[in-house]
């Protein structure tokens, strides 16, 4: 008896966490976002796209004020459908681990560090972890 409460805990467990598993959204088309900015920023820093194509901005990179404003201005340049994409990302993937926080529930320096830690375990494409950096900073309190 407890032999199959033990193996019936382990099956629940076991979906539970395969369904909190963050997935990518398929239905969110994207468009190429890079511009000058963007290629600069990308060729400076140690950011990093996994060949599993999970984009992994540098942890170890300081968020000074200056990287901050650099970043924020980079995202200024986003059009309006490429913010509504984000936040079209933003939903259909944040929301499948925990409850969705509304853009202005933190600054923008607090939402580029969630976004570091948060966008490679949603594994977000260098396209998407943009976008919806660019719905969140956008939005930022």
């Amino acid at each position: 008896m407890k032999v199959l409460i033990s193996f019936s805990a382990i099956a629940i467990l076991l979906v539970v966490l395969s369904n909190c598993s963050p997935k990518t959204s398929k239905s969110v088309s994207t468009s190429s976002t890079s511009t000058s900015s963007t290629s600069s920023e990308s060729s400076t820093s140690t950011s990093s796209t996994t060949s599993s194509g999970v984009y992994k901005p540098s942890a170890s990179e300081v968020l000074t004020d200056a990287k901050v404003e650099s970043l924020k201005a980079e995202y200024a340049e986003m059009t309006p459908d490429q913010l509504e994409k984000g936040k079209l990302v933003y939903e259909s993937s944040c929301k499948k681990c925990h409850k969705l926080h509304s853009p202005n529930s933190y600054d923008a320096a607090e939402w580029m560090g969630i976004m570091r830690k948060m966008g490679p375990k949603a594994k977000l494409g260098e396209d998407h972890y943009r976008m919806v950096s660019a719905y969140l900073v956008k939005g930022a309190k």
